[in-house]
């Protein structure tokens, strides 16, 4: 009966059968406590809940997680995984402890390490934070493995009389949000050359600073050493209060803002860059968009028009856009963010989810009203309003998991009140 009843649980957890699974193991275990191999797999089931629902229903993931560490003592997944949950809940100090006692099981596991990092930052201890941030640069997930012809920029190395790659990473946001240390380091008499997304290649490829802009995919000439852009901060020693500005002077062609002034034609009122979505291809991109819909309050202000920064559109969000008043839509027209970029400099103002138009808008001068989840990313920190990154930009945060609307009621009202 015990081999029977194990042999129907593990099935069930190998079917995805999280609960079912659960329930069986639970009943065999009440019968049989000694029946290890049971309890190995309850806690493997109720890591995998867990997993299933962390993002949706942390506290219930929390729950989970802790009943698999007291099910199997040690259980590194779940130590680590209910740090993750801690995370979403913003209890920062709790999920740090977990990520720490997770370390001390597996010191070297970079996803651990990751998201131990992502919490420190997110409560503002950035010293600490970008030395853990490093063990992005172990996760198989992302392609760090790749210019194998140069060597590493690493601490303590000087990189004086050396020609040093930026490389880009991550997202678009990211690249624009750190190239702005490659005039830093070309201030200091530190030959640049910038790597970039090609998207960003015609706005970036005559910015001041590096000598050259070059894509992921084209020869980097003369560069005997490479950095990858997010390790800058921690080998340029970045805190708070010493965070260089955005980048000086990117130039829009000037074409291109000709073509876009044409596009917009004339309006007396203010005119809204607006962004509820980015790159569908982000993990994290549901929880960061807008659903549109909840954005209609906005479209009732009178004198306002907004033009929609975006071209990929969620299939939830389609029907919203196309049939919303007082919304231009620029759509395929746009080419790369040197088209962007020549909207945004006619805009008063952009109202954006948490994405590349954001940084981009934001590094241009241009007034940003930034709309984050309950739950941000851990650049913008908590319990502030406004981000040492980007002077130009306002946070707009959830109060609680999945309140759009809340958020979208102060955007209007604060709209209303300029």
């Amino acid at each position: 009966m015990d081999d029977t009843a194990f042999a129907g649980g593990k099935a069930l957890r190998e079917a995805g059968r999280f609960a079912e699974a659960i329930d069986v193991l639970q009943q065999l275990l009440a019968h049989q406590p000694a029946h290890l191999e049971a309890r190995r797999w309850l806690a493997d089931s109720l890591l995998a809940q867990g997993n299933a629902a962390i993002r949706s229903q942390p506290c219930e993931a929390e729950h989970c997680y802790r009943q698999a560490i007291y099910t199997w003592p040690g259980f590194f997944e779940a130590i680590s995984n209910l740090g993750e949950s801690l995370v979403e809940q913003l209890r920062l100090p709790e999920a740090q402890a977990m990520f720490r006692t997770a370390l001390t099981l597996r010191p070297a596991d970079a996803n651990t390490g990751f998201a131990y990092a992502v919490a420190l930052l997110l409560s503002g201890n950035l010293a600490e934070g970008w030395r853990h941030f490093e063990a992005r640069r172990s996760m198989a997930a992302w392609h760090y493995d790749r210019r194998h012809d140069l060597p590493q920029w690493q601490e303590g190395m000087s990189v004086q009389g050396r020609h040093l790659l930026l490389m880009a990473e991550q997202g678009i946001g990211d690249v624009i949000q750190f190239a702005r240390y490659a005039p830093v380091l070309a201030g200091n008499g530190i030959a640049v050359t910038l790597e970039v997304p090609a998207t960003l290649l015609p706005l970036f490829r005559s910015m001041p600073g590096p000598r050259a802009v070059v894509t992921p995919d084209q020869p980097a000439r003369g560069c005997d050493l490479a950095c990858p852009l997010m390790s800058l901060p921690l080998l340029c020693g970045t805190a708070l209060d010493t965070i260089p500005p955005a980048l000086p002077q990117l130039r829009i062609p000037p074409e291109r803002i000709g073509v876009w002034h044409d596009w917009l034609g004339s309006f007396m009122g203010r005119r809204i860059g607006l962004v509820c979505s980015g790159d569908p291809r982000n993990p994290t991109g549901a929880v960061r968009s807008v659903p549109f819909a909840a954005l209609a309050p906005l479209f009732s202000l009178p004198s306002h028009q907004f033009v929609l920064l975006q071209i990929d559109i969620r299939d939830a969000d389609r029907i919203g856009i196309e049939t919303a008043p007082n919304l231009l839509r620029p759509g395929g027209l746009l080419r790369d963010f040197a088209d962007t970029a020549a909207i945004v400099s006619q805009l008063d103002l952009v109202i954006a989810a948490d994405t590349g138009v954001a940084h981009l808008a934001a590094t241009l001068g241009r007034p940003v009203w930034l709309l984050l989840p309950y739950r941000p990313d851990w650049r913008w920190m908590l319990h502030r309003h406004d981000s040492p990154w980007y002077p130009a930009m306002t946070l707009y945060r959830q109060p609680s998991r999945g309140a759009w609307d809340d958020v979208v009621e102060a955007v209007r009202r604060d709209l209303a009140a300029a």
